[in-house]
């Protein structure tokens, strides 16, 4: 069975996409979570782009949605750290970038990167909530009202995304503790 891959515009509201759409030409979309533990693979996508001549209105997207990676308390996080070792290995002008994240209060530390590494201080940082578009109110009564919704009891729930070194320590304690029948457990490890 074959995967189709989800069009990673539609991690953003339909609202955020519309308003991109709208002013600018999209040439890319790089959803940074995907190549955070490979970055050759992130290099094989910016490579393109190398010493690029951008058109005034064409747009890399970076989508930016999942947990940071920072060695120290004084660091930044290795995946933004990364992308802009990359953009400046490949002489890619930050000024063609929007870069989305829904972490609030990080985009300093993303312009911060940026003019350290790229010496530029016009990256676009977006921050929103909009990542996906919330139910209407009425979907959420409908599915209040709805007999086939599951609840589950469960002692905790331990919902993992991508492959992290914490997120494998966390389960194999849960493991060794006998905990993992205990609870709901999810994973996402491609690799």
């Amino acid at each position: 069975m074959t995967q189709t891959k989800q069009n990673p515009l539609t991690r953003l509201s339909t609202e955020v996409v519309d308003i991109v759409r709208e002013k600018y030409n999209v040439i890319e979309i790089i959803v940074l979570s995907e190549h955070d533990l490979y970055p050759e693979e992130l290099a094989t996508i910016l490579v393109k782009y190398c010493s690029h001549n951008f058109s005034h209105n064409d747009r890399l997207i970076v989508l930016h949605d999942d947990t940071d990676y920072y060695p120290n308390l004084n660091s930044v996080g290795n995946t933004v750290y990364n992308f802009f070792r990359l953009c400046a290995n490949f002489d890619i002008s930050v000024n063609h970038i929007l870069f989305f994240t829904n972490h609030y209060n990080i985009e300093e530390e993303i312009k911060s990167v940026a003019k350290t590494v790229c010496n530029s201080n016009n990256i676009a940082v977006i921050c929103t909530s909009l990542w996906a578009d919330y139910p209407l109110d009425n979907n959420i009564d409908q599915t209040l009202l709805d007999d086939s919704v599951t609840t589950y009891e469960a002692l905790y729930a331990c919902l993992n995304g991508q492959c992290r070194e914490h997120r494998l320590l966390t389960l194999c304690m849960m493991s060794e503790h006998r905990l993992l029948d205990r609870g709901v457990v999810s994973y996402h490890f491609k690799k």
